[in-house]
């Protein structure tokens, strides 16, 4: 296996226990985007305060950017499995 190719993202909400300052005062919700690289265990983290489409893409424009190698999206034929929610048996990194 080679370093970049195969990456697993998961993202979870941040539990309320977890919340600190602002975040906790305002009642907000958190999210943690996840990715780990197979081969190296390289890992990149970042937070939003909303689950959405919009967030999943700039979380990969920015793991793309901090990732020190190539990695392939969609259109050049990347693989993407899904498992079903809240099976974290299945995740075998993230």
């Amino acid at each position: 296996m080679m370093p970049g190719e195969k990456v697993q993202i998961d993202v979870k909400e941040v539990p309320y226990a977890c919340l600190r300052g602002s975040v906790l005062r305002d009642g907000k919700h958190l999210y943690q985007w996840t990715a780990i690289d197979e081969c190296t265990r390289l890992r990149f983290m970042y937070g939003y305060e909303e689950h959405t489409p919009e967030n999943s893409v700039d979380f990969l424009r920015r793991l793309e950017a901090a990732f020190p190698f190539e990695k392939e999206l969609s259109e050049r034929k990347i693989k993407h499995k899904l498992i079903p929610p809240r099976t974290p048996w299945h995740n075998g990194k993230v």
